[in-house]
């Protein structure tokens, strides 16, 4: 009994262990199988992991360090940009059109290089006539001159050509029509340059003594170079034009003290409505002080010195928002206001040059520019603040606001050609922006007052 009492387990188990190896095997089988295929799936995947994070590496270095291939062509124009298509005239020039790699934002300081934009043409444009106009200023073509001569004999015609009247449009418009002011003289100025195959752009000034003023950059021997066509004047770094200095870039003006600037003009009355192939004996000379000073009745040249020492804000591109700043304190007093209710924005321009832009501008919104209003106020406290505005047109488009700091807007009402809002002060110095909702709003005057901490539903 024992005996078999001592067998029986031990059968049993072997019996057991025999059924257990025979099901392990074909586990081991499946098992080693699916090993097989999981190690070779996570051998790829690895792998797959650490190329992307490989690759990933190479971009991030190659944003930091960028290193553009030596012969990286310039990408195709769309199909809303044309380009002019003249012989360069200098072969070297197209080297430069590229894209800088990690530029500084460009909307805040001057473009290091020129890109494709400098050169494009507004499709409206008629490019023919473009062309005619340079054929009668070089009728000898252009291949022995410099970009500078050829530059400053297009700054010649259009200074002396159009008459002082403002306009707007295409260049083959305003050079039809024979006027413009400042922004259509650029205009024309920088679509002739670029026709010309020279890379050229915008730079808006603001403040001062003028409501805005528009100059041209063009870009030539490895640098920028500032050009004024509405005044024939541009700043030069050596008292006489002797070809030893150089034309001076923007950003040069505006890192330099204004002894260091000698103004050359380029023609002896602008605007007189034609151009005559006489006026190139005039050349290059010095600006003397009285220039323009009969037709503006005041020291023109001084103003003009002074108008890049304290003109804000500047525009380096043409499709950029400008913010002009409203500094209204209501610690000196509980009313602010900007101009008077008299259908005319000259008031409000006035205000605005009396103060170098701590007014905002006689509008907001527009084109090619979108102007705003910043406003910054001070308060004795924690209180309400009413604010409005007044348009010159009857129907303006709607004015938006947006808070900035401690503001909340608690009404806003806008009929006919007038916008009023309510606001909540949580902070005795807040900010906020008022721009239109599309178009330009005209402004005849702003009016703010400040209400201190009455109950809103007290307030009038």
């Amino acid at each position: 009994m024992k005996d078999q009492k001592g067998k029986q387990p031990l059968q049993e188990t072997r019996f057991f262990m025999k059924k257990t190896i025979h099901l392990s095997l074909g586990q081991i089988v499946l098992i080693l199988f699916f090993l097989m295929l999981g190690s070779a799936g996570l051998t790829s995947l690895a792998q797959w992991r650490y190329n992307l994070l490989d690759r990933l590496e190479i971009k991030l270095m190659g944003l930091l360090n960028p290193q553009p291939p030596e012969t990286e062509p310039i990408p195709s124009p769309t199909s809303s940009v044309v380009f002019p298509t003249p012989t360069p005239v200098n072969p070297s020039l197209p080297s430069v059109l590229e894209e800088p790699g990690m530029a500084m934002n460009v909307l805040a300081v001057q473009s290091p290089l020129p890109t494709e934009a400098d050169l494009a043409l507004d499709p409206a444009e008629d490019q023919a006539f473009l062309q005619s106009i340079l054929d009668t200023l070089f009728p000898e073509d252009m291949s022995g001159l410099t970009e500078e001569q050829i530059v400053i004999e297009i700054q010649r015609y259009v200074s002396t050509s159009l008459r002082l009247e403002n306009n707007s449009g295409t260049a083959t418009k305003i050079l039809t029509e024979g006027y413009a002011i400042c922004g259509g003289m650029n205009i024309s100025f920088q679509a002739l340059v670029r026709k010309a195959g020279i890379p050229a752009h915008y730079i808006g000034m603001f403040g001062v003594i003028y409501q805005s003023h528009v100059l041209t950059e063009i870009y030539y021997d490895g640098q920028w170079h500032l050009y004024d066509p509405t005044y024939g004047l541009f700043f030069y770094s050596e008292p006489e034009y002797n070809h030893a200095g150089h034309i001076l870039s923007f950003a040069e003006v505006l890192s330099t003290a204004p002894s260091d600037w000698y103004l050359f003009k380029v023609v002896d009355q602008p605007w007189v409505g034609y151009y005559d192939q006489t006026f190139r004996s005039f050349g290059v000379v010095r600006a003397e002080e009285q220039y323009l000073t009969d037709h503006y009745r005041y020291p023109f040249m001084e103003a003009y010195r002074k108008m890049f020492t304290q003109a804000f804000p500047i525009a380096y591109e043409d499709h950029q928002i400008i913010s002009f700043p409203v500094e209204a304190d209501f610690s000196a007093g509980d009313t602010f206001s900007i101009g008077t209710i008299d259908t005319s924005t000259q008031d409000v321009a006035a205000s605005m040059a009396d103060t170098f832009g701590r007014t905002g501008s006689s509008y907001m919104g527009g084109s090619p520019l979108e102007e705003v209003h910043t406003w910054f106020l001070k308060a004795p406290f924690v209180g309400y603040v009413r604010i409005i505005y007044i348009s010159t047109a009857p129907d303006p488009p709607h004015l938006l606001l947006f808070p900035l700091k401690a503001v909340n807007v608690l009404e806003s009402v806008q009929e006919g050609n007038r916008a009023e809002f309510l606001l909540r002060i949580g902070d005795p110095e807040a900010s906020l922006q008022f721009w239109a909702s599309e178009g330009v709003f005209w402004v005849d005057a702003v009016q703010a007052e400040w209400l201190g901490d009455l109950d809103p539903s007290e307030i009038p």
